[in-house]
């Protein structure tokens, strides 16, 4: 939560000086005070580097003592049509991801054990599919149980989990590909690819027409409907 967060802050904050073209970096206006305040949420209590390891070592750690289980089976993938609910969509896509990147950590592991923490940019690989995959499951549930609650602001929650998902998912994929990548090579890392891609079978939307609708929500409440839901 801390380190996607705070890139997520990082990110926003720079749109939002973009946006205000030269102003931007004039104190008279908010994003300057934005934009110079947030750097250091990727600094303290912890780099976000060293928190990626953290991250990444935890998972090796479970997944070695079987807390946590992760397999390259890619057999049995679940259909579309085995979700139901208006977030269907978003809840199959969320599952591929999950395999995928039990299929890449799987990989990895079986190759090198749990000195794959000492392949940095690996690990860092595991913490972003971890942290993206953890991002759109809590912004789906949460989609979800406003949809379910008949909520006033669920077809935003809904198309805010969309956007999310339709995001996240090409770089949880791109991070196994790289993933396998960094502990095969020759024919083995044909196959490993050629086993992920039979778990990539979403279909994205238009995040366009989604971003539209959610500009024009908080352009017409001046801010974020559901900070105070």
């Amino acid at each position: 939560m801390k380190v996607w967060d705070s890139e997520a802050l990082g990110l926003i904050a720079d749109d939002a000086v973009q946006c205000f073209g030269g102003y931007g970096f004039s104190a008279e206006y908010p994003p300057e005070k934005i934009y110079r305040d947030n750097r250091i949420n990727r600094l303290f209590e912890g780099t976000n580097e060293i928190n990626r390891m953290i991250i990444a070592g935890q998972i090796f750690k479970k997944v070695g003592n079987a807390t946590l289980p992760m397999t390259r089976d890619l057999a049995n993938l679940p259909a579309k049509e085995a979700f139901g609910g208006p977030l269907a969509f978003q809840k199959h896509a969320l599952e591929l991801a999950k395999r995928q990147m039990g299929f890449a950590v799987a990989t990895a592991l079986e190759a090198l054990g749990q000195k794959l923490i000492e392949t940095q940019e690996a690990a860092a690989r595991v913490a972003d599919m971890a942290m993206d995959i953890y991002a759109i499951e809590s912004a789906v549930v949460r989609a979800e149980r406003m949809v379910e609650d008949g909520h006033r602001w669920a077809s935003f929650a809904q198309d805010a989990a969309t956007v999310a998902v339709n995001e996240a998912l090409d770089r949880v994929a791109a991070h196994a590909r790289l993933l396998v990548a960094e502990v095969l090579d020759g024919e083995p890392l044909v196959v490993a690819i050629t086993s992920l891609r039979t778990a990539e079978s979403y279909v994205p939307v238009a995040s366009s027409r989604l971003r539209d609708r959610l500009a024009a929500t908080l352009i017409e409440r001046e801010g974020y409907p559901i900070q105070s839901w």
